[in-house]
This record gives structure tokens, sequence and C-alpha cells, in this order.
């Protein structure tokens, strides 16, 4: 095996390590998975087809994988995020096949290393959410795109390409963007060629996917686009004011996230620009077989979210990040045919940008950087220690909603604003209190009730989380 060769599969291992550590770290849950995790535990496989509750949407095959872990494995986290994980798993796998057959050399080793340890990637590998399904369903949709292609009217390529595509669209909704531009790439190389098999093959394929996602689409995905919750949540990812310059700013923002080219307040994403756009001059120079499969799925995603259909932003264009790292390999593939001088120079400098993400990875690695990770502890040792005593938690937070339902535990619950009333007392058998972001001065007034009422008996911290045990008092004062 050459050096390059096992560069790219050491840096393919590498990434795979790092899903299955983030994994095996069992972070506790945040409030947005939280709110799915609940609809996938309470709800039966048919009642997950409807509206989901507390405004999440996923796709529905999805959460079928989720709903089938769950019941195979429980409701914990571990169930919840092995789907996320296999999708990650497989991911680096397709990618660094895909990267094989397009790049050579040294830069398709950095292009798999930059894409397997990209941080927000990563970070959904670990979680129970939908966007590690979306990287999946790219990275594979390009692979049969490409095989098609090259292998021209060979009817398993072809057949293995549509029926992925069909398929994967219940498993993700921006897959379809990918899908169009593998689809426009065949029909422009059929045309180049005179090959009106493949022309034919391609529009028989369209047809199996436009009937795919019809169905989809009036049944599952319709509400979702006039869902005003949805488009006021998302609506930093939709063009407010200068049109024209809106599209620039927002590729600038994706490499900051998704992308993962930004460290605190340092941003290389100008600098992932030049080298996208490199790699794109690239892509049209050498590698016509892939290149508007590369370049129209960013088109089409800031057409919808120019029309408002879908934002681009965030974790909903995570699924554009494989394609970015593809580019990059082509722009170093460029560098790598300059002279000298200019040679040595643009690597340094895009060596430098590339490493952005890699130093983002620690983010990924750490326990946890949210304040509601205390709810788990809190509530398990509540839970365990109880015995007949009553519990009030003051907090919103959809995390507490999980752990309860996990722990069978039964509390009273209140929102934060009633930390400034009068708490119930103590009981006989003594109560517990837990404060989930409720404000410091809120908790003061509080405990300077209870301390007329009861005596503390316990008072514990787990992070932002604060937990008290009271007793009734033998002698109140008034």
């Amino acid at each position: 095996m050459s050096t390059p060769n096992f560069l790219i599969w050491a840096a393919a291992g590498v990434g795979i390590v790092v899903r299955v550590l983030a994994y095996l770290m069992n972070r506790a849950v945040w409030y947005d998975e939280a709110m799915l995790a609940l609809n996938i535990i309470r709800r039966s496989a048919a009642g997950l087809w409807t509206p989901l509750d507390y405004q999440q949407a996923a796709p529905i095959g999805f959460l079928m994988a989720e709903k089938l872990s769950v019941r195979m494995f429980g409701d914990s986290e571990y169930a919840l995020r092995l789907p996320p994980l296999c999708f990650g798993v497989l991911s680096v796998i397709v990618f660094t096949i895909l990267a094989k057959k397009l790049l050579h050399g040294y830069p398709a080793a950095i292009a798999v290393l930059v894409f397997a340890l990209s941080p927000y990637i990563v970070n959904y590998a670990a979680e129970a959410k939908q966007y590690e399904s979306d990287v999946f369903g790219a990275v594979t949709v390009l692979l049969l795109g490409w095989w098609s292609i090259r292998h021209e009217s060979r009817f398993l390529p072809l057949v293995a390409w549509g029926l992925f595509g069909a398929v994967w669209i219940w498993f993700s909704h921006p897959v379809v963007f990918v899908l169009a531009g593998t689809w426009i790439q065949a029909i422009i190389f059929a045309v180049g060629r005179e090959n009106r098999r493949l022309a034919v093959a391609a529009f028989a394929v369209e047809c199996i996917w436009l009937v795919s996602f019809g169905i989809a689409y009036l049944h599952l995905l319709k509400p979702l686009t006039t869902n005003d919750y949805l488009l006021d949540y998302w609506k930093n990812g939709f063009p407010t004011s200068q049109p024209l310059l809106w599209p620039f700013r927002a590729l600038l923002w994706a490499f900051d996230n998704p992308g993962g080219f930004q460290l605190s307040w340092l941003s290389a994403s100008p600098l992932a620009l030049v080298l996208l756009l490199a790699g794109i001059v690239a892509a049209w120079k050498r590698h016509r077989s892939i290149y508007w499969s590369l370049v129209t799925p960013f088109l089409f995603v800031l057409f919808a979210a120019t029309v408002r259909k879908y934002p681009f932003q965030g974790r909903l264009i995570l699924f554009l990040v494989p394609l970015m790292m593809l580019a990059f390999g082509f722009g170093l593939e460029e560098i790598a045919r300059l002279r000298q001088g200019w040679r040595m120079a643009l690597f340094l400098v895009f060596g430098t940008t590339l490493a952005f993400p890699l130093v983002g990875i620690v983010k990924v690695v750490r326990s946890s950087q949210r304040p509601s990770a205390g709810i788990r502890p809190a509530i398990q040792y509540v839970a365990s220690h109880r015995s007949d005593s009553g519990v009030i938690i003051y907090g919103e937070d959809h995390t507490i909603e999980y752990y309860l339902y996990r722990s069978k535990l039964r509390v009273s619950q209140k929102p934060i604003l009633a930390a400034y009333s009068d708490p119930p007392a103590p009981d006989n058998g003594g109560r517990w209190y837990m404060f989930v972001d409720v404000a410091p001065e809120a908790v003061d007034s509080l405990v300077a009730k209870l301390n007329r009422q009861g005596v503390i008996a316990e008072r514990l911290t787990f992070g932002a989380i604060q937990v008290l045990r009271y007793i009734p008092s033998l002698h109140r004062t008034a």
C-alpha cells in the first residue's frame, strides 16, 4: 500500500474512532434532542407519521430507524443515538471511497482527514437528530451518481443510484438537492457524449424520484413549508436585506457553521471560500463527471432559501460539508501543479485554513458545554434518594421531561416564574426542590421563604442546577 493510500485509510480510521468515542461519552441530551426523543419514545410507530409535538420535524425513515433502535435497546441515550452513529461511520467509509476515486495522493488524504474530523459532523454523529442521515445520503448519492455516469449505460449502477435516491428521500429532507445535482450532471454528460441510453435512463430515474418525493411531500413535507414557528426559528437562513450580497454572506457563514472554520472570534472562512472557488475551477477543468454534482446543490439550496422553502443555515446544510471537502481536495490538486515557490506558499496558507476544523474537534470531545447538562445527574440523584419525599422542579427545559420519563419519577413541575411565588411547604416526609435556569435572586428569595417553613437537610449543585431538600421545622416562625 502506497503512503498516500495508507494515509487516506488512516484518516478514515481516525474519523470512525472519534465518532465512536463521542458516542461512548454518553453526553446528556440537550433540549432540542430531548424534544425529538420524547416524540420517539412516547409515540407508536404509526403515531410518528402525524405531525410531531414541540414543533419538531424529522424524516419518517429516520424516525422509524430511531423507533426500531428504541424498541430493541430501550430508551437510553445510547439507543437513541445509535442510528446517527451508524450513519456517521458509513459516511466516513463512503466519502473515503469517493475521495479515492476522484482525488489522488496527499490532497485525497487531506480531504478525507478534514471531513473525518469536521467538528459539526462528528458532533451530530453522537446526537439523536437526523443531520447525520443527511450527510450519509449526500455522499452516497454523489458516489452512486458518479458511478452511473462513469459507467454510462450499465444497468447495476443506474439501478443502485435510482433506488437509493427513491428510498433516501424518506430518510433525509435535503437529499433532493443532491439528487437534482447528480441528475443534471448525468443529463449534461449524456448530451455531451450523445449517449441516448444514458439520457433515457436518467429520465427514468428522475421519474422514480419524483413519484417518491411527491408522495413524501404531499403527506409529510408540505405542512413544514408553511409552519410559521419553524420559518421564524430559521429566519436567519432566508434573505432579508441586500439580496444580491446575501448569497456570498450565506456562504461565508456556512464555512463557520457547519463548516467548522471558526475558532472563537477568529474565522478562516474567507480563505476557505477562496479554496472552494479554486476547487470548483479545477473540477471544471479536470473533473467534468462530478462538476455539476458539486456546484448545483449549493445553488438549489440558495434558491430554496430565496423563496423561503428551505433555510441556508447551520445544521440544516450540514449535508453540504462533504461537497466542500471534495472541492477543497480539487483545489489542493491544482495548487500542487504550480511552480514550487507558489506551491509551498499556498500550501502553507491553505494548510493553516484546513487546520481550523481539526482544532475545532476539541469542542466535541469535551463531556458537555451546555448548562442543562446537570439535569441528568440531578434527577438521577433525587430519584435514588427521594424515599417518601415530594419533588418540585422549577424549570421548563424539555430535557427535564425526558429524564423524568426515563427515571419514572413523579414530580410537580412548575414554570420558572413560579419561583417568585410562595413555595409549597415541606410535608412530613420532607420535600425536594430543584431549580433549572432560574435566576439566582429568585432562588435566594424562595430559599429565604423555605427557611421560615422548614430546615434545609441537603443542598447540592450539579453544574448550573441547584437541588435542595427541606424537612419540616419543629418550631416554625411567622
